[in-house]
């Protein structure tokens, strides 16, 4: 993927083949209307789709693509992200970042200390999570609220992150 990771967004996450068809189950992350039919997307490598139907299916979305016609053809797509350009996008609004923006940076406490490296940014019913990778590859999930996770501006070179009792692998 290179240099072109950055310049894609992901905006869901295929969880599974369903069914003979070419459907598959989608996990949506973002909140804006991406899935309509017609709509084009693209796999983290690059890979152009167009959205064929889509649907509501168990809280996630079931979905087909004009280029996938067949179970085996799906299954390829397992765990794959499913992303938009950022030319299909634009800036962010004023003062926003992009979610992707924060993959890779360093997350520290308030006295510096290294935490680990942020890995995405899950999308969750209450509030986003962050995903944060430790340096022994633990994963875990800090709630994005204010009480946890200083606020996010365009630039920032670094996550800041106030753990408490429980909130860290131990």
């Amino acid at each position: 993927m290179g240099g072109q990771a950055r310049d894609l967004l992901i905006v869901g996450r295929v969880l599974r083949a369903h069914g003979i068809r070419g459907n598959v189950v989608v996990v949506p992350l973002t909140d804006q209307p991406r899935f309509r039919p017609g709509n084009r997307v693209v796999l983290d490598d690059g890979t152009p789709l167009v959205i064929a139907t889509s649907a509501p299916y168990k809280g996630k979305l079931l979905v087909s693509f004009g280029e996938v016609s067949d179970r085996t053809a799906a299954e390829a797509l397992r765990h794959r992200s499913i992303c938009i350009t950022r030319e299909d996008v634009g800036d962010p609004p004023e003062g926003a970042v992009w979610a992707a923006d924060l993959e890779g940076l360093p997350v520290l406490t308030p006295e510096g200390t290294a935490i680990g490296t942020v890995v995405m940014v899950e999308p969750n019913p209450a509030h986003d999570l962050l995903v944060v990778r430790d340096e022994s590859d633990r994963e875990f999930h800090v709630p994005m609220v204010r009480e946890f996770v200083d606020p996010v501006v365009p630039g920032m070179a670094h996550v800041t992150i106030r753990p408490i009792p429980g909130l860290l692998p131990g």
